[in-house]
């Protein structure tokens, strides 16, 4: 896509969010790979200050707009020192729209203070507003600390935003039976060709799982973990800056799994593609604190390598989530909706013995991957957006 001409907008726009490398994370590479699509002069990118270790990142030759900065204690002094930056936030946005013809302001959602200050600035500028969401709002923010601010958030956006983008058809299915509201899925991008063939090489005796073991995934993790301990001579590989302790305090052998940080995407990319089968899974709602409804919503950023790496995947979480009816509506992964730890044996020794099959999954992986090029994603997402700025042709931020 970039030795293609990038999109423009008839105006430019503000992109606010704090997901943006250096910042790791699904969010990141989601506003990453989108936002190479478009040309430098149509968007301005507002991000909160990443931490002091890691480098400042350039977006097409903007330096981004750094309005916040994290503090390193605990959540509730991080809490309540973001509150009080809101406003100098806001007050960024608002003096770099007032000296630039902007024509909309885009939040993305989840990083909750940027889009808070980019939703508020709006307001003061009467700009149209696009809510990029990621997650589900009061869903996400279902928590002490949180909950108030998501509710309120939840509240003005559903009422006043000029557009609702969701990450998922999962999410907008969510709001649509819950709230009665209509959303537009704009899912991920995958930025690097597709291929044509799946990857025929002898894989390595190892099954992927890329990202963190936490909260909403530790327990199907550890399932699929015992699972493949049954196997002889086969290993998980945990591809994340995981503590190995942590994970063995879970409950996991010290010499039962590989675990290795993988910051550099080609390297990531090609030992995907080494791999017997890669692994998604989300815990069931009683193994977690973590919100039902965003648990059954939640479609990692991940799936989009997997589906292009032409290896089998396995999915393990309960049936009602999005992302067990995605690949069991494309027919593209071995899904495992029991809470069992010999039924995903079973389906791993069916990856591992028949060929036959695991080759049929990649193909129709492969297949599924073509709707998340980043050409289709960045081309809806100019058509998203062109159409809020011809509605409000002729308005100048305030």
């Amino acid at each position: 896509m970039n030795d293609k001409p990038r999109l423009e907008f008839s105006r430019p726009i503000i992109y606010a969010t704090s997901a943006f490398p250096p910042r790791p994370g699904g969010s990141a590479i989601l506003n990453r790979n989108l936002l190479t699509a478009f040309s430098p002069e149509s968007i301005t990118l507002v991000t909160s200050r990443p931490p002091v270790s890691l480098p400042r990142v350039d977006f097409g030759g903007h330096q981004p707009i750094y309005v916040t900065k994290d503090l390193t204690y605990s959540t509730r002094v991080n809490f309540y020192w973001s509150c009080l930056q809101n406003s100098f936030a806001e007050n960024r946005i608002v003096r770099l729209a007032r000296h630039n013809d902007f024509g909309a302001i885009v939040g993305a959602f989840p990083h909750v203070f940027i889009f808070h200050a980019a939703l508020r600035a709006s307001r003061r500028l009467k700009l149209p507003f696009i809510a990029y969401l990621h997650d589900t709002l009061a869903e996400s923010l279902n928590h002490k600390l949180m909950s108030k601010l998501g509710r309120e958030l939840q509240e003005w956006v559903f009422s006043n935003a000029d557009k609702i983008l969701v990450m998922s058809q999962g999410m907008s299915d969510l709001y649509r039976e819950k709230y009665n509201l209509e959303t537009t899925s704009l899912v991920h991008s995958l930025p690097e060709p597709i291929r044509s063939e799946i990857e025929t090489s002898e894989p390595d005796r190892s099954a992927f799982w890329g990202g963190s073991v936490y909260d909403i995934n530790d327990r199907s993790v550890m399932r699929i973990y015992e699972a493949i301990t049954k196997v002889d001579g086969y290993r998980l590989f945990i591809a994340s800056n995981d503590r190995r302790d942590r994970l063995v305090e879970r409950g996991m052998d010290e010499t039962g799994f590989i675990l290795q940080y993988i910051p550099d995407r080609e390297i990531y990319l090609d030992i995907l593609k080494r791999q017997a089968f890669l692994i998604l899974a989300l815990n069931w709602a009683d193994e977690t604190v973590t919100h039902e409804d965003e648990l059954a919503t939640i479609f990692p950023t991940k799936t989009i390598e997997y589906l292009a790496s032409g290896r089998p995947i396995l999915v393990h979480c309960p049936e009602d989530y999005f992302l067990a009816r995605f690949f069991r509506e494309h027919e593209c992964a071995e899904v495992v909706t029991e809470r069992s730890v010999d039924s995903i044996h079973a389906a791993v020794q069916r990856l591992i013995t028949d060929r036959t099959h695991a080759d049929d999954l990649a193909r129709r992986a492969l297949e599924t991957a073509k709707m998340f090029s980043l050409e289709r994603v960045a081309t809806q997402f100019h058509r998203e957006v062109e159409e809020v700025l011809q509605r409000h042709e002729g308005f100048s931020p305030s």
